[in-house]
């Protein structure tokens, strides 16, 4: 960043069935639900808006829908 801005920072836990809303261009959405699920079916609300799915695990992970064979986050 450029110059200094205010970062607002929410988390709560919620069920598979909480829509997450979506601005237009670029959004960082938190995983909502306490258990692991399969990708297409935890942002199953959004799966037509994804590009990348990232995550961590240790170590940065990835899930690309356009090659879900080269990913390597499956929950």
């Amino acid at each position: 960043m450029n110059h200094e801005d205010t970062l607002c920072c929410r988390r709560f836990a919620g069920e598979s069935t909480t829509p997450i809303y979506l601005e237009e261009n670029w959004n960082l959405v938190s995983y909502l639900p306490e258990a692991a699920m399969p990708i297409e079916d935890a942002l199953a609300s959004i799966w037509s808006y994804i590009v990348v799915v990232l995550g961590y695990d240790g170590g940065g992970l990835t899930y690309d829908p356009a090659h879900p064979e080269l990913s390597d986050l499956e929950t």
